[in-house]
């Protein structure tokens, strides 16, 4: 967690510093930004169970590894001329992290418990809305993925219809309704209006 954190304070000054293109000239962000895209797994301890490891046969589709899914994209994004000036090979690192711990499995239809047929909890607004953040992300960039950008538009759809009551409110309180509703929204202002639900 804390050197994730230090990861957003680091890229939140480069893009401060207005992104200059000077090569070799922040080694924190760059060798910050390698041991992310290098982790074997981006789930969250909390999230595996008490004392376990990530299971090396499947990912972890969770809060943490949706969320820095879409961090990762949007640091592409936001920071594409400098990291290209730092490597030949760094973005390509990057997309190649974001699909192998999420898009590529959930594109793929892998099984995750936040995303049932009627989903009544903040997961699916988080990580749905994360994943379709991702996908925008790397489309802008000129890498779709439609696969995973159509099952987190799906879920966001009935993330809307079943996670909240009728009055708009989440059940298991404001601060959950809050996290939800907000990752959500991340993922739908990246869309054409026309497409929210």
């Amino acid at each position: 967690r804390e050197a994730r954190r230090a990861l957003a304070a680091l890229a939140i000054r480069r893009c401060l510093d207005g992104g200059e293109l000077r090569a070799g000239d922040d080694d924190r962000l760059l060798d910050t930004l390698w041991a992310q895209v290098t982790e074997p797994s981006w789930t969250h301890q909390a999230h595996v169970g008490s004392r376990d490891l990530p299971p090396h046969d499947r990912p972890g589709l969770d809060l943490m590894a949706t969320e820095l899914a879409a961090f990762t994209a949007e640091l592409i994004e936001l920071l594409g001329p400098w990291l290209t000036m730092q490597s030949d090979t760094l973005i390509a690192t990057m997309v190649a992290a974001i699909d192998r711990q999420v898009l590529t499995p959930f594109g793929a239809g892998v099984a995750v418990g936040w995303d049932r047929d009627a989903p009544t909890n903040n997961w699916i607004g988080v990580c749905a809305g994360s994943i379709l953040c991702a996908c925008e992300s790397l489309a802008a960039l000129g890498h779709p993925r439609p696969a995973a950008r159509a099952r987190a538009l799906e879920g966001l759809r009935r993330y809307v219809v079943h996670a909240c009551t009728t009055d708009g409110e989440c059940d298991e309180g404001i601060g959950y309704w809050f996290y939800g509703m907000i990752m959500a929204s991340l993922g739908w202002t990246r869309l054409d209006p026309a497409e929210c639900p």
